[in-house]
């Protein structure tokens, strides 16, 4: 599903949901559902990189963190309960 390299990957064990993290310059990230393999959801946010992916201790959040175009370093942080 990824059109580049993938550059982290973290698994939600509450959800069994998998993250997963493109590297270059378009990163995205998919998120998977362990059992089924399909992909539920994609994130476009950071514009060159995706270093790290994390989920929080609960398992509600998603965090994310790369460089934009300017090579600034990213943090995003998503729902992705909803």
């Amino acid at each position: 599903g990824h059109s580049d390299k993938i550059s982290c990957i973290s698994f939600n064990s509450k959800t069994n949901i998998i993250a997963s993290g493109q590297s270059g310059p378009f990163s995205l990230i998919r998120l998977w559902d362990f059992y089924t393999r399909k992909c539920l959801s994609i994130f476009r946010t950071h514009d060159h990189s995706l270093y790290l992916l994390e989920y929080s201790a609960c398992g509600n959040y998603l965090c994310g963190v790369g460089k934009d175009k300017q090579g600034k370093t990213m943090l995003v942080i998503w729902d992705v309960q909803s």
